[in-house]
């Protein structure tokens, strides 16, 4: 057994090879894709421009042209008058000569004097961007070994017995006091660019709002019955995720557009309140701030009142990590791709769950209860984790239609929740609790 997965991990190990070696040339032939289209529009603006300029200097050109033949008739009409004898028709046909002399060297005059001879130069400066890129560039991914905890189990070779290997540190909970009762399925109308729904978030009334990260740049929104209503879509970017402020504001972050905003659906109007320096994932609202996730780097917060920016939590925080808030508890995932964390308000961490039943957590949120609810899109479910992080259980699964779950929120008042499956699938779901856990 030990034997056959060695060899096994090792046929792993050099198929993620050339798996990662085929990403990163297609990852460099779309590069290479991207500069040619932008170097032909390039050139051909450069194209257009040159050439409007050498028909503007032909047409000077031919101006000159005509004002020297001008010129030369006058001098040889000149030269015939003279060598003929002056009376007074030849007379008065020189003075007419003379004075169309005069007005042609002013209009020579004036014309050498225009803009017509200002210097033409074509003028073009590389993008500064291009520059920053490749300073910034130092290599086309980064390399990292991975060790995940064994999958065989461990043979007590004296006593003959095998003992299972621990892997979850959270004790998984068959009778878990939480069921759900389905009470509504919708599918979200696509957009005109498509649908790709990564948040969700609850209005003061009730109303359900579904962030669509696709180009189609919209909010969605569904009244409690599960009905949908309307778009949103005055929107100028891609919506990632979330938040209710009040009764017509909605926070959201924008993903790899690194900004956070702020709608007034009363107004119609989309305001910027602050640039990160990185992705911008997860947001919620607590208590006259903004908390988002900032990809690479930390846990940020927005004070709405002084507007102002800090620093919650440090730490490496993946792509698409999501946060909530509740009761002065701050609850994310994932900082290392796999897990679920607690921590008090100020960012002092007070537990961490990780399990191999959940898959890239993406949307988190709490109930009224402190249990905590989180979709693993990887894994295709729904778990509960309880208040103190040390027991779970798996609520919905792949067999209750979650394909690619992104955002799931909690009703409080109501004890509804809704999960949201990444193509538009909405499920409302009535929670029902139990007294007591019974734990195995």
């Amino acid at each position: 057994m030990a034997k056959k997965d060695r060899d096994g991990n090792k046929k792993l190990v050099i198929e993620q090879n050339e798996k990662f070696r085929k990403d990163i040339k297609n990852m460099r032939e779309k590069i290479k894709e991207y500069l040619d289209q932008l170097e032909k529009k390039t050139f051909d603006e450069l194209d257009y421009s040159t050439e409007l300029q050498k028909n503007g200097i032909s047409k000077i050109l031919e101006e000159i042209n005509e004002k020297s033949r001008a010129l030369e008739k006058l001098k040889n009409d000149m030269m015939i008058l003279k060598a003929n004898k002056i009376d007074l028709k030849v007379f008065l046909a020189m003075r007419k000569l003379n004075k169309d002399a005069s007005l042609l060297e002013s209009d020579i005059k004036d014309f050498m004097q225009s803009s017509k001879f200002d210097r033409i130069n074509v003028d073009m400066s590389i993008a500064s961007e291009i520059a920053t890129f490749l300073a910034k560039i130092k290599s086309l991914g980064t390399v990292r070994i991975v060790t995940r905890p064994r999958a065989i189990s461990m043979i007590d070779w004296r006593r003959g017995k095998i003992k299972a290997a621990r892997e979850v540190p959270s004790k998984q909970i068959t009778n878990c006091e939480t069921s759900l009762v389905l009470s509504s399925k919708i599918n979200a109308p696509k957009g005109k660019a498509g649908i790709s729904i990564t948040g969700c978030a609850l209005s003061p009334s009730g109303q359900i709002l579904l962030a669509d990260f696709s180009p189609s740049k919209r909010i969605l929104t569904i009244n409690g019955n599960g009905t949908y209503e309307k778009d949103i879509n005055f929107i100028d970017v891609p919506v990632f995720d979330l938040t209710c402020i009040d009764s017509t504001k909605i926070g959201f972050s924008t993903g790899s557009y690194r900004e956070v905003k702020i709608i007034d659906t009363a107004a119609q109007t989309v305001s910027e309140i602050t640039r990160t320096s990185g992705n911008v994932y997860g947001i919620t609202s607590d208590e006259g701030r903004l908390v988002y996730c900032v990809a690479k780097q930390n846990i940020k917060s927005f004070n709405m009142s002084d507007e102002t920016e800090s620093e919650i939590q440090s730490g490496n925080l993946k792509n698409n990590s999501y946060v909530c808030c509740f009761e002065n508890r701050l609850y994310h995932t994932s900082q290392n791709g796999l897990s679920v964390s607690c921590s008090e308000s100020n960012g002092k961490v007070l537990w961490t769950f990780c399990s191999e039943k959940l898959k890239q957590p993406r949307g988190i949120t709490v109930d009224s209860r402190r249990n905590v609810y989180v979709v693993g899109e990887a894994s295709n479910n729904l778990i509960v984790i309880t208040g103190d992080g040390s027991k779970f259980t798996e609520l919905l699964t792949k067999t209750d239609e979650l394909k690619k779950p992104t955002a799931v929120c909690y009703d409080r008042k109501n004890d509804v929740i809704i999960v949201c499956n990444r193509d538009g699938c909405v499920f409302i779901y009535k929670v029902q609790q139990c007294e007591k856990v019974e734990s195995q």
